[in-house]
Protein backbone atom coordinates (compact mmCIF):
# COMPACT_ATOMS: atom_id res chain seq x y z
CA UNK A 1 0.00 0.00 0.00
CA UNK A 2 1.28 3.39 -1.07
CA UNK A 3 2.22 5.64 2.01
CA UNK A 4 -0.09 8.37 0.82
CA UNK A 5 -3.27 6.28 0.78
CA UNK A 6 -2.72 5.61 4.49
CA UNK A 7 -5.26 7.75 6.77
CA UNK A 8 -3.93 8.68 10.18
CA UNK A 9 -6.67 10.83 11.65
CA UNK A 10 -4.35 11.94 14.71
CA UNK A 11 -1.74 13.39 12.46
CA UNK A 12 -4.41 15.04 10.43
CA UNK A 13 -5.77 16.87 13.44
CA UNK A 14 -2.14 17.60 14.21
CA UNK A 15 -1.61 19.12 10.71
CA UNK A 16 -5.26 20.94 10.46
CA UNK A 17 -3.57 23.08 13.49
CA UNK A 18 -1.43 24.74 10.57
CA UNK A 19 -3.67 25.41 8.07
CA UNK A 20 -3.94 28.90 8.36
CA UNK A 21 -0.25 29.41 7.80
CA UNK A 22 -0.10 27.76 4.11
CA UNK A 23 -2.14 28.25 0.42
CA UNK A 24 -4.42 25.45 -0.20
CA UNK A 25 -1.11 23.67 -2.27
CA UNK A 26 1.38 24.65 0.26
CA UNK A 27 -1.01 22.84 3.11
CA UNK A 28 -1.00 19.37 0.46
CA UNK A 29 2.88 19.40 0.77
CA UNK A 30 3.15 20.27 4.59
CA UNK A 31 0.77 17.72 5.25
CA UNK A 32 2.89 15.00 3.86
CA UNK A 33 5.79 16.05 5.55
CA UNK A 34 4.91 14.05 9.31
CA UNK A 35 4.11 10.60 7.55
CA UNK A 36 7.43 10.32 5.57
CA UNK A 37 9.08 11.55 8.30
CA UNK A 38 7.51 8.47 10.52
CA UNK A 39 8.26 6.30 7.27
CA UNK A 40 12.04 6.51 7.41
CA UNK A 41 12.73 8.92 10.63
CA UNK A 42 16.30 7.31 11.68
CA UNK A 43 18.37 8.90 8.69
CA UNK A 44 16.16 12.24 8.08
CA UNK A 45 17.13 14.96 5.70
CA UNK A 46 15.95 16.06 2.51
CA UNK A 47 16.94 13.10 -0.11
CA UNK A 48 15.01 10.33 2.56
CA UNK A 49 11.99 12.55 2.62
CA UNK A 50 11.65 13.23 -0.83
CA UNK A 51 11.90 8.71 -1.83
CA UNK A 52 8.90 9.13 0.17
CA UNK A 53 6.72 11.82 -1.18
CA UNK A 54 4.88 11.98 -5.01
CA UNK A 55 6.89 14.89 -5.83
CA UNK A 56 11.04 15.54 -6.38
CA UNK A 57 13.55 16.90 -4.23
CA UNK A 58 13.60 19.90 -6.10
CA UNK A 59 10.21 20.38 -5.66
CA UNK A 60 10.73 19.72 -1.65
CA UNK A 61 13.74 21.68 -1.35
CA UNK A 62 11.96 24.82 -2.99
CA UNK A 63 8.89 24.24 -0.28
CA UNK A 64 11.30 24.32 2.67
CA UNK A 65 13.56 26.75 1.45
CA UNK A 66 11.84 29.06 -0.93
CA UNK A 67 7.94 28.83 -1.01
CA UNK A 68 5.93 32.30 0.43
CA UNK A 69 4.94 30.96 3.51
CA UNK A 70 6.39 32.51 7.18
CA UNK A 71 8.57 30.14 9.62
CA UNK A 72 7.98 32.68 12.64
CA UNK A 73 4.11 32.62 11.93
CA UNK A 74 4.08 28.93 11.91
CA UNK A 75 6.48 28.41 14.94
CA UNK A 76 4.56 30.68 16.80
CA UNK A 77 1.23 28.17 16.20
CA UNK A 78 3.65 25.28 17.00
CA UNK A 79 4.48 27.09 20.52
CA UNK A 80 1.09 27.69 21.22
CA UNK A 81 0.04 24.18 20.27
CA UNK A 82 2.05 22.97 22.70
CA UNK A 83 1.50 25.66 25.92
CA UNK A 84 -2.46 24.37 25.77
CA UNK A 85 -1.43 20.63 26.09
CA UNK A 86 -1.27 19.08 29.40
CA UNK A 87 1.83 16.75 28.46
CA UNK A 88 3.47 19.73 26.97
CA UNK A 89 2.63 22.79 28.57
CA UNK A 90 5.22 24.89 30.33
CA UNK A 91 5.87 25.54 33.89
CA UNK A 92 7.60 28.64 36.07
CA UNK A 93 10.34 25.96 37.48
CA UNK A 94 11.39 24.96 33.55
CA UNK A 95 15.02 26.50 32.31
CA UNK A 96 15.72 27.68 29.35
CA UNK A 97 18.89 25.94 27.48
CA UNK A 98 20.97 27.84 25.05
CA UNK A 99 23.31 25.95 22.64
CA UNK A 100 24.53 25.09 19.54
CA UNK A 101 24.38 22.62 17.13
CA UNK A 102 25.83 21.51 13.52
CA UNK A 103 24.79 19.72 10.47
CA UNK A 104 28.16 18.14 8.35
CA UNK A 105 28.08 19.46 4.67
CA UNK A 106 31.04 17.62 3.21
CA UNK A 107 29.81 18.21 -0.19
CA UNK A 108 28.11 21.25 0.24
CA UNK A 109 31.09 23.87 0.60
CA UNK A 110 29.59 26.68 -1.66
CA UNK A 111 26.21 26.65 0.28
CA UNK A 112 24.85 29.35 2.16
CA UNK A 113 26.77 29.62 6.17
CA UNK A 114 28.93 26.06 4.99
CA UNK A 115 32.67 26.86 6.14
CA UNK A 116 34.74 25.04 7.90
CA UNK A 117 34.59 25.41 11.53
CA UNK A 118 33.46 23.85 14.57
CA UNK A 119 30.81 21.54 14.43
CA UNK A 120 28.90 20.42 18.06
CA UNK A 121 27.47 17.73 16.75
CA UNK A 122 30.88 15.97 16.25
CA UNK A 123 33.06 18.03 18.46
CA UNK A 124 35.84 18.94 16.08
CA UNK A 125 36.14 21.29 12.82
CA UNK A 126 34.67 20.21 10.09
CA UNK A 127 32.52 21.60 6.60
CA UNK A 128 29.22 22.05 8.54
CA UNK A 129 26.53 24.65 9.35
CA UNK A 130 25.72 26.13 12.69
CA UNK A 131 22.29 27.31 14.40
CA UNK A 132 22.21 28.31 17.64
CA UNK A 133 19.27 26.95 19.50
CA UNK A 134 16.75 27.59 22.44
CA UNK A 135 15.49 24.62 24.00
CA UNK A 136 12.63 24.80 27.16
CA UNK A 137 13.58 21.90 29.87
CA UNK A 138 11.35 20.35 32.58
CA UNK A 139 11.78 17.08 33.64
CA UNK A 140 12.15 14.58 31.23
CA UNK A 141 10.39 17.27 28.72
CA UNK A 142 12.84 18.85 26.16
CA UNK A 143 10.68 21.01 23.88
CA UNK A 144 12.84 23.13 20.81
CA UNK A 145 11.74 26.62 20.85
CA UNK A 146 13.99 27.91 18.24
CA UNK A 147 17.28 28.46 16.10
CA UNK A 148 18.95 31.21 14.63
CA UNK A 149 21.37 29.87 11.29
CA UNK A 150 24.66 31.48 12.16
CA UNK A 151 27.03 33.12 9.11
CA UNK A 152 30.43 33.20 9.31
CA UNK A 153 31.74 36.64 8.99
CA UNK A 154 33.71 35.74 6.20
CA UNK A 155 30.67 35.40 4.20
CA UNK A 156 29.92 39.84 5.07
CA UNK A 157 32.07 42.34 3.00
CA UNK A 158 32.85 43.86 6.15
CA UNK A 159 33.41 40.69 8.24
CA UNK A 160 32.35 41.10 11.57
CA UNK A 161 31.55 44.85 11.21
CA UNK A 162 29.35 44.49 9.03
CA UNK A 163 25.89 45.11 10.58
CA UNK A 164 24.15 42.30 9.29
CA UNK A 165 26.78 40.00 10.88
CA UNK A 166 25.52 38.20 14.17
CA UNK A 167 27.86 36.28 16.08
CA UNK A 168 26.46 33.21 17.79
CA UNK A 169 26.12 35.15 21.27
CA UNK A 170 24.33 37.91 19.46
CA UNK A 171 21.97 34.99 18.33
CA UNK A 172 21.68 33.56 22.25
CA UNK A 173 20.47 36.73 23.48
CA UNK A 174 18.21 37.63 20.82
CA UNK A 175 16.76 34.08 21.64
CA UNK A 176 16.32 34.75 25.45
CA UNK A 177 14.72 37.61 24.58
CA UNK A 178 12.12 36.39 21.84
CA UNK A 179 11.51 33.43 24.69
CA UNK A 180 10.45 36.59 26.91
CA UNK A 181 8.38 38.18 24.48
CA UNK A 182 6.39 34.94 23.97
CA UNK A 183 5.77 34.28 27.76
CA UNK A 184 8.00 31.22 27.79
CA UNK A 185 8.32 30.92 31.44
CA UNK A 186 11.58 29.32 33.31
CA UNK A 187 13.60 29.85 36.42
CA UNK A 188 17.05 29.98 35.03
CA UNK A 189 19.00 30.00 31.75
CA UNK A 190 21.44 27.60 31.13
CA UNK A 191 24.37 26.93 28.79
CA UNK A 192 27.81 26.07 28.78
CA UNK A 193 31.13 28.01 29.56
CA UNK A 194 32.03 29.07 25.84
CA UNK A 195 28.31 31.31 26.15
CA UNK A 196 29.42 33.27 29.92
CA UNK A 197 31.19 35.80 28.65
CA UNK A 198 30.63 39.25 30.84
CA UNK A 199 28.31 40.49 28.00
CA UNK A 200 25.95 37.75 28.29
CA UNK A 201 26.39 37.76 31.88
CA UNK A 202 25.71 41.46 31.74
CA UNK A 203 22.54 41.34 29.66
CA UNK A 204 20.79 38.18 31.58
CA UNK A 205 21.46 40.30 34.84
CA UNK A 206 19.74 43.62 33.21
CA UNK A 207 16.76 41.38 32.06
CA UNK A 208 16.85 40.54 35.98
CA UNK A 209 17.11 36.93 35.38
CA UNK A 210 19.54 34.22 36.55
CA UNK A 211 21.45 31.77 34.79
CA UNK A 212 23.42 28.46 35.44
CA UNK A 213 27.28 27.91 33.89
CA UNK A 214 29.97 26.05 33.87
CA UNK A 215 33.22 29.00 33.85
CA UNK A 216 36.31 28.50 32.01
CA UNK A 217 39.11 27.73 34.84
CA UNK A 218 41.29 30.97 33.36
CA UNK A 219 38.40 33.10 33.92
CA UNK A 220 39.25 35.99 37.16
CA UNK A 221 36.51 35.47 40.15
CA UNK A 222 36.33 38.05 42.82
CA UNK A 223 36.03 36.13 46.10
CA UNK A 224 35.99 36.84 49.74
CA UNK A 225 39.72 34.98 50.37
CA UNK A 226 38.71 32.24 53.95
CA UNK A 227 42.37 33.25 54.70
CA UNK A 228 43.03 36.78 54.55
CA UNK A 229 39.42 37.82 54.91
CA UNK A 230 39.50 40.63 52.11
CA UNK A 231 38.58 40.49 48.50
CA UNK A 232 40.85 38.88 46.22
CA UNK A 233 41.00 37.58 42.30
CA UNK A 234 41.74 34.76 42.17
CA UNK A 235 40.98 32.17 38.88
CA UNK A 236 38.22 29.98 38.74
CA UNK A 237 41.00 26.77 39.21
CA UNK A 238 42.52 28.24 42.25
CA UNK A 239 39.20 29.05 43.83
CA UNK A 240 38.20 24.93 43.68
CA UNK A 241 41.59 24.58 44.92
CA UNK A 242 40.88 26.98 47.55
CA UNK A 243 37.50 25.29 48.14
CA UNK A 244 39.21 21.79 49.17
CA UNK A 245 41.64 22.84 51.27
CA UNK A 246 39.84 26.07 52.94
CA UNK A 247 35.99 25.00 52.87
CA UNK A 248 35.57 21.48 52.08
CA UNK A 249 33.43 21.00 55.51
CA UNK A 250 30.94 23.60 54.35
CA UNK A 251 30.17 22.03 51.15
CA UNK A 252 27.05 19.73 51.38
CA UNK A 253 26.60 16.20 48.45
CA UNK A 254 24.16 16.80 46.23
CA UNK A 255 22.83 13.96 43.80
CA UNK A 256 23.60 14.43 40.05
CA UNK A 257 22.34 11.95 37.78
CA UNK A 258 22.91 9.39 40.35
CA UNK A 259 25.71 10.52 41.78
CA UNK A 260 26.63 12.49 44.79
CA UNK A 261 28.57 15.43 43.99
CA UNK A 262 30.27 18.20 46.34
CA UNK A 263 28.74 21.61 46.23
CA UNK A 264 29.79 25.23 47.60
CA UNK A 265 27.40 27.97 47.18
CA UNK A 266 29.07 31.50 47.26
CA UNK A 267 28.44 35.24 46.02
CA UNK A 268 31.34 35.94 42.92
CA UNK A 269 31.85 38.94 40.87
CA UNK A 270 33.49 38.16 37.62
CA UNK A 271 36.57 40.06 36.05
CA UNK A 272 35.18 43.37 33.44
CA UNK A 273 31.53 42.12 33.99
CA UNK A 274 29.27 44.91 35.31
CA UNK A 275 27.56 42.83 37.87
Amino acid sequence: MSLFNVNISIINRFCDNFKDNFSNTQFRAFAMLPYAMLKDYKRLNLSSLAKELPIDYQSLQYFLADSRWNYESLNAARINLLRKQRTTGFSKDGVLAIDDTGSLKPYAKKTEGVSYQYCPSVKHEAYCNVAVVSCYCYTAKHIPIDLKFYKPEAEFICGKNDPDFRSKLDFAKELIAEALTINIPFSHIVFDSWYASCDMIDFIDDLGKKFISEVKSDRRLLVDHPLSKKKTWLRADELVKLIKKHLWGKTRMVNYSGRLVPVYALNVRVKDSLG
